[in-house]
């Protein structure tokens, strides 16, 4: 029910992996919900690049955080980031780090797939992402088998038209203390 196509058949729609690796994830998405889907990747891999190019529409070889995604330009954002530490040192999570950049191409009620290992959903950070931009939030365990090796899970969800507002947030102003 997730992966479906567009009402209008003739509707373009537009996947986008910031990660694209070889870009079959990608491509199998595009393929299964068929339609008129335009593919784009992001791969930091000057190999996989050109693998990818090979089955998406468009593909650059940069790294993700080069790239500017003009913003509700995405129909589906299929994300499955690094799973690491950014390099700065400043202990952030990449793979919030990727939401949080690609999160303003997703067009409103578009669909994220966001593969990332279980544990992730326990950082406050990720789940005031999630729970703030999205609506429909469905989060499932990989099968066993791939579940043991990077204990994955894919969440799907659709973007809110608004961000809402978190315990530290009322309307648009951050609440900086409170004075009472």
């Amino acid at each position: 029910r997730w992966l479906r196509p567009p009402d209008d058949k003739n509707a373009l729609w537009r996947l986008l992996d910031p990660c694209a690796g070889e870009g079959a994830a990608a491509r199998q998405i595009a393929d299964l919900v068929g339609g008129n889907c335009q593919t784009w990747g992001v791969e930091l891999s000057p190999r996989r690049a050109a693998q990818a190019a090979t089955v998406l529409d468009q593909v650059h070889n940069t790294a993700w955080a080069s790239v500017r995604a003009s913003d509700k330009s995405i129909s589906v954002l299929y994300l499955n980031p690094p799973y690491d530490h950014d390099l700065d040192g400043n202990e952030r999570r990449l793979e919030i780090e990727f939401l949080r950049r690609s999160l303003a191409s997703l067009v409103y009620d578009g669909l994220l797939v966001y593969v990332i290992p279980q544990h992730l959903l326990g950082y406050k950070n990720a789940a005031r992402l999630l729970a703030g931009h999205f609506k429909d939030l469905v989060v499932r365990r990989f099968p066993d088998v791939e579940y043991e090796r990077f204990k994955q899970v894919i969440a799907f969800a659709r973007r809110k038209p608004y961000s809402t507002p978190n315990n530290n947030t009322i309307g648009f102003f951050r609440v900086l203390r409170d004075t009472n």
